[in-house]
């Protein structure tokens, strides 16, 4: 059983539903490629401490629950707890190893293990979720980097 994902509907209302097994993978792979994205790598450290089945992801209006596509567009991160510091490739180590199982908090085994980013999701992600999620969040990271570099420096003395 998958845990539902937040969705915000044009009512407005913010509640929780499950989706067919193709799109449910392309909404795991947009939470991990905002991860991703939104590493810093001024203060080499990442998000941690996400809920994934809690309210911490959220799907905008504009999600179309038949086009998987939607997915990535429309997901926003609303909630985090704290950071964690690492390389980027460590965060992205601990993204592989904390999304491939379920970190649900009556689970003793992840009670012991005190996951860092993963904080309490109810099933894991598959390895091909977790990383197209790396994929596209680094080529993210990629189009920001362009984008401060080619765009010019704003000066309303000039």
């Amino acid at each position: 059983m998958r845990c539902g994902h937040g969705v915000y509907d044009p009512l407005p209302s913010y509640h929780f539903e499950r989706f067919m097994p193709g799109v449910s993978s392309a909404v795991n792979s947009a939470m991990i490629a905002l991860l991703v994205n939104y590493y810093d790598a001024e203060r080499k450290r990442g998000i941690a401490n996400t809920q994934i089945c809690g309210n911490d992801f959220m799907l905008t209006r504009d999600f179309r629950k038949d086009d998987p596509s939607t997915a990535q567009p429309n997901m926003r991160l609303i909630a985090a707890r704290g950071f964690i510091d690492a390389s980027l490739d460590e965060y992205l180590d601990l993204l592989r190893r904390e999304f491939i199982s379920g970190t649900r908090r009556d689970n003793y085994n992840v009670f012991l293990r005190k996951p860092a980013v993963n904080h309490h999701s109810v099933n894991a992600m598959t390895g091909e979720e977790i990383e197209s999620g790396i994929e596209t969040g680094l080529s993210l990271i990629k189009r920001t980097v362009i984008k401060k570099i080619i765009r010019p420096h704003y000066n309303p003395t000039n």
